[in-house]
């Protein structure tokens, strides 16, 4: 109501006299309105009016209204009140309270609130609070309260006004929590992208170690020169003061090099009998042997090695046969050592087991004084590092040719499946000749066999030997590559190249000689892995059954007849244009063998001559 009128009308009030008969008795006296005023009747007019605003507002209002008295009892409650959901009727609330209503706790904080109003005559207005009712779902309230007062300023009783505010409140807190998952979010992206980084800047670190290491350990051809050169990359990534390594002949283990307690040469035979008594020579990963010196405790060096509990074992294999030994003992958790190092322990191994495999071959021909007899070896080596049986790949039928000028060949020729289950086809050709094209072409090997392991991208794996070659080439030197990934299941390959012949295509039916292109520049001529890796495209190629794939090095279609003349693209593509009955790899081969030899009329081969033929099946 309007509490100005309200006022106005009661002072109105005030100045009507009753009419009181002279000799009526105080009992029989009544009271007459005057009714020939004339602002009487506007007034109860106005006074009707207002009731029926008033009435309006209780009965239609959707906020719950109420008065109450000094006690914090209904005087009048809106038909919106909590309350009603157990009267009928709005005045059966009336001399009620809260505490009918409401749970204690909230009834007890409203009774507060309304007695420190009447208290103090201060309202209180605009708070937000939660209202529960046995049986009523969970409700929020904007709510008003404020002190009722009489004509002359006494407080009489309380009013409120609550307007429920309940969906705006669950939309603040759906969006308070959408808010707070998105934060979330962003902490978890956040550190996800920190770790990852994290992890990125130790895979760096890791191929600059890996790569200065092996080509530190690939300058070594003498054994002990290079065990040496290996218990010094070893020790100086994984922080071990004591270590031997040992190279594997004749079913035994020989020291080749030690640091710490076992380079003492009084512990030479100790150490080489534990190692056979342990039966080391069985393990093909990295692994940790637990108390080793109580299964030997006659061996003398174990009594210098009581604080270190474990030691890691490292095989040394190369093309899946021992070549050595390798015993690291660190004074931190071994366990621990081996899971946070497994991927640099296994590359390094895998180089140090190539050096070392080449190392024992000069070690066997030493005797050898003349350089033939190295050359011989070196050829041998470069045979065995050279795969000689057919792969087992679905679908594919395929064969390899390397045959060198020279006794030792800069040529790459390789196949084999990665721990993705693909298969890696390698062509390579190596700047230079003889010797130290050969020994480049042993470290490509090694860098495309290790960065390969889980590479389903042939450029990405272009890129990553690149990077891993850096430090190998030097600014005269550098590499042609062609690389193809198959599938698992041999449906498609990955094809790209480095500066090297493209893959040529004869198609299934028309037998028809296509060129696939793509484009590359040869490796060790960009060190920058973004420059280098604009250059190179990727190709997806899919494997129909019949189709023939060729790729080879440039010693194929460089060949000189007597006249000086090459032998050319063109005359190759005229061999495999060539209707054949059997198009098997092996025959494929054989007639562009024949139609070489048939050109260059025993002229000497002056470039190695590589060749891949495929077949889907």
């Amino acid at each position: 109501m309007n509490n100005q009128n309200s006022h106005d009308n009661n002072q109105q009030s005030e100045n009507v006299q009753p009419d009181v008969t002279p000799d009526s008795t105080a009992s029989e006296q009544s009271t007459v309105w005057p009714m020939d005023k004339p602002g009487l009747e506007a007034q109860l007019r106005s006074l009707e009016q207002e009731r029926d605003w008033l009435y309006l507002l209780l009965d239609h209002s959707r906020d719950a209204i109420y008065f109450k008295d000094l006690n914090s009892k209904y005087l009048r409650i809106s038909r919106c009140h909590p309350a009603m959901q157990y009267y009928s009727e709005t005045e059966e609330a009336i001399g009620k309270s809260d505490f009918d209503i409401f749970p204690i706790e909230h009834a007890q904080e409203a009774y507060d609130d309304e007695m420190r109003i009447i208290a103090t005559g201060e309202p209180i207005l605009g708070i937000i609070e939660r209202e529960t009712a046995p049986g009523m779902p969970e409700k929020w309230v904007f709510t008003s309260k404020m002190p009722i007062r009489d004509k002359n300023g006494k407080t009489t009783g309380t009013f409120g006004i609550s307007r429920d505010i309940t969906q705006i409140k669950q939309y603040e807190n759906e969006l308070q929590k959408a808010k707070d998952e998105l934060e979330e979010r962003v902490r978890e992206r956040t550190k996800e992208l920190q770790t990852t980084n994290e992890a990125l800047e130790r895979r760096i670190g890791q191929l600059d170690f890996l790569t200065a290491a092996s080509y530190e350990m690939a300058q070594h051809v003498g054994i002990c020169e290079l065990g040496n050169a290996i218990l010094e990359v070893f020790s100086s990534r994984l922080k071990v003061s004591t270590a031997a390594v040992f190279q594997f002949s004749d079913n035994k283990y020989t020291r080749v090099s030690a640091i710490g307690a076992l380079a003492d040469a009084a512990y030479k035979d100790a150490v080489e009998a534990a190692i056979l008594q342990l039966n080391l020579s069985r393990i093909t990963a990295p692994e940790v042997v637990r108390k080793w010196g109580d299964i030997v405790p006659e061996a003398a060096p174990w009594t210098d090695l009581s604080e270190y509990p474990g030691c890691i074992a490292v095989p040394l294999l190369a093309d899946n046969r021992s070549v050595g030994m390798l015993l690291l003992f660190s004074g931190t958790d071994t366990e621990q050592l081996l899971q946070e190092e497994r991927n640099v322990i296994l590359t390094l191994a895998a180089q140090a087991a190539v050096c070392m495999s080449n190392a024992l071959y000069y070690l066997e021909l030493d005797e050898k004084a003349h350089l033939e007899g190295e050359l011989q070896a070196a050829r041998s080596i470069q045979q065995r590092l050279t795969p000689n049986k057919k792969p087992d790949i679905p679908r594919i039928s395929l064969k390899g040719l390397y045959s060198p000028a020279y006794e030792v060949g800069g040529d790459y020729l390789d196949y084999f499946k990665n721990d993705a289950g693909c298969w890696v086809v390698v062509i390579a050709d190596v700047c230079g000749k003889g010797v130290p094209a050969a020994l480049l072409m042993t470290i490509l090997r090694s860098a495309f066999r290790v960065e390969a392991r889980s590479q389903t991208s042939a450029k990405q794996l272009l890129c990553a030997v690149n990077d891993s070659m850096q430090a190998n080439l030097d600014d005269r030197s550098f590499v042609t590559a062609i690389c193809l990934i198959i599938s698992p299941d041999s449906s498609t390959m990955s094809y790209a190249r480095a500066g090297h012949p493209r893959l040529i295509r004869i198609t299934a039916d028309e037998q028809r000689v296509e060129t696939l292109e793509s484009d590359g520049i040869a490796l060790g001529i960009l060190s920058d892995r973004e420059s280098f890796e604009g250059t190179v495209s990727e190709v997806s190629v899919p494997l129909h059954k019949g189709e023939r794939y060729l790729i080879y090095t440039d010693g194929l279609t460089e060949a000189f007849n007597l006249q000086k003349n090459t032998y050319g693209i063109s005359r190759l593509h005229s061999v495999l244009e060539t209707r054949m009955s059997d198009t098997t790899p092996e025959a494929t081969l054989n007639a562009i063998l024949k139609d070489v030899k048939s050109f260059t009329s025993g002229a000497p081969y002056h470039d190695d001559l590589t060749v891949i033929a495929m077949e889907v099946t």
